[in-house]
């Protein structure tokens, strides 16, 4: 995903708007990837400078092959860059693709002052938490999402040189969609483990760019969603 501010100055007290674009590859398992291709264009604004709160606007284009044609790339083959041009031609070529403008609400609450999630130079360990709500809506398809999760752990920087930290946390976790006019929910909790690294920081700058990695049990609590599976998540996030 990239973002861009706009405006001569692009924080009025908080409040941003901004342009941004994002590319989506999915897949059906954890063994077969970029099923599907998206791409998104739209406007996100921050109407508040003390609250994280983002509303957007996007035009959303994904392609999606037929049952019969479908065919995914392996972990190995997604970084692969010929094999991943090659699954794109394909889409261009034999996938289905729709065209639809979605409006999303994103907030983040109970992560600000002592449980912010940053470096810091002058504490050894910390407590972090966060409640996050998403809200998207289709506005062509009629589909709608919901996603609401609380987590808290607590975190501890590592015996290094680079800025790493370590953190175990538990989750409670609900999730709704609705495709086809067939609403779904899945209710689940857990419990943990994420290692992060800041770094790209200088004389002026504290670290701009950090990556993630977190590793969790899910036990499901009810819903059919996901049809009451539990399972293990590995999860892992670059920002830059």
């Amino acid at each position: 995903m990239w973002d861009h501010a706009l405006g001569e100055e692009p924080s009025r007290a908080g409040s941003t708007l901004s342009v941004y674009g994002r590319v989506l590859l999915g897949g059906q398992s954890r063994s077969s990837y970029a099923e599907s291709a998206a791409a998104g264009v739209g406007l996100r604004y921050k109407p508040w400078g003390t609250q994280n709160i983002n509303l957007y606007a996007e035009i959303y284009k994904q392609s999606q092959f037929d049952e019969q044609d479908n065919h995914g790339l392996s972990l190995g083959q997604m970084i692969n860059p010929h094999k991943l041009s090659d699954q794109l031609d394909d889409h261009r070529q034999d996938g289905h693709t729709t065209t639809d403008y979605l409006l999303r609400a994103t907030a983040s609450f109970l992560d600000q002052g002592q449980y912010r999630n940053d470096w810091r130079v002058d504490e050894s360990d910390w407590d972090e938490r966060f409640l996050y709500l998403d809200a998207a809506w289709w506005t062509k398809a009629g589909d709608h999402q919901w996603l609401s999760r609380f987590q808290q752990g607590h975190a501890w920087k590592l015996p290094s040189n680079a800025a790493q930290t370590i953190m175990p946390y538990g989750f409670l976790e609900f999730a709704s969609q609705d495709p086809s006019n067939d609403w779904r929910q899945d209710l689940r909790t857990g419990v943990g483990l994420r290692w992060q690294w800041w770094y790209d920081d200088d004389r002026y700058n504290a670290y701009r760019s950090k990556l993630t990695v977190r590793t969790e049990y899910q036990q499901s609590l009810g819903g059919n969603l996901y049809d009451g599976g539990n399972g293990v998540l590995l999860g892992v996030e670059w920002n830059f």
